[in-house]
């Protein structure tokens, strides 16, 4: 009987248990790598990226969301462009975000605040799998390119001539 008891616990503490958050963050992450050479990226399993540049579609069918009428569109203001970033509702399940565009009004005056969201500022877009989702819309710049200045090179250069005399020298002299 006791061993009965040990093993309905020890299989109980052993099975794999699985949590459901209540709230998650979707970010939409887009890169401004010049005209029409925009990338998008959405760290959402499942969400499928279609459109182009400036105009994007966002299918979260695959990981289970469902959209919320009530709270989107939302206007998201651009720190690289002019305009702003609209994250508005196609149907139940698919995201248009359009980049530059003018502003306009939202469902539930952009988050409660009365003026268009910060970069990076959350605010509900949706439910499913028993979890509230938030959307987030940002904007990068890519990472410039690291070039040296002209006087390192200058600098190096002149210090393999250093190097070249030197070893010419040193072979002059033990010859």
């Amino acid at each position: 009987m006791k061993l009965g008891r040990l093993l309905i616990v020890c299989v109980a503490v052993l099975l794999p248990m699985t949590a459901h958050a209540d709230q998650l963050g979707v970010t939409f992450l887009e890169t401004i790598n010049g005209p029409g050479l925009d990338t998008l990226s959405v760290n959402l399993a499942g969400a499928v990226i279609t459109g182009s540049p400036d105009d994007w579609f966002i299918n979260l069918n695959a990981a289970g969301v469902t959209l919320s009428n009530g709270d989107l569109p939302q206007v998201f203001q651009s720190p690289l462009l002019s305009g702003y970033n609209v994250l508005s509702i196609v149907n139940s399940q698919t995201l248009q975000l359009q980049a530059g565009v003018a502003n306009s009004r939202t469902p539930d005056d952009n988050c409660g605040t009365g003026s268009p969201l910060r970069d990076g500022t959350s605010c509900y877009i949706g439910s499913g799998n028993g979890n509230d989702y938030f959307g987030t819309v940002e904007q990068r710049a890519p990472a410039p390119a690291i070039t040296p200045e002209p006087a390192t090179l200058t600098l190096f250069g002149t210090g393999l001539l250093a190097l070249a005399s030197l070893k010419s020298k040193l072979k002059r002299h033990t010859s």
